[in-house]
């Protein structure tokens, strides 16, 4: 079983949605991208129910530095980002 999950990207530039095939693992469906500088990841659980879903969205990217002697350095930063959906039968809409 594979779901797609579509997120609007910045609309300060001139970019279709992006759209990530997420693929079932037995467990929980996952999306893994990456290069040597970044990295991004999806994990979505699914309730049993399936009234609800929670997952996680994280990225990673790490940036080479250049001091004024030519010295190179790199930093790495990670950010990860809670996801949560819920059945409509939980909440109304006015």
């Amino acid at each position: 079983m594979t779901i797609v999950l579509a997120r609007e990207r910045d609309k300060h530039q001139d970019l279709q949605p992006e759209r990530l095939t997420l693929s079932w693992t037995g467990t929980y469906f996952s999306y893994s991208k990456g290069t040597p500088k970044d990295s991004q990841e999806i994990a979505l659980y699914v309730w049993e129910s399936g009234e609800a879903m929670a997952g996680m969205l994280g990225a990673t990217r790490t940036v080479t530095l250049i001091d004024k002697d030519g010295k190179e350095s790199s930093d790495t930063r990670g950010e990860g980002w809670p996801l949560c959906f819920l059945s409509e039968k939980y909440y109304r809409t006015p």
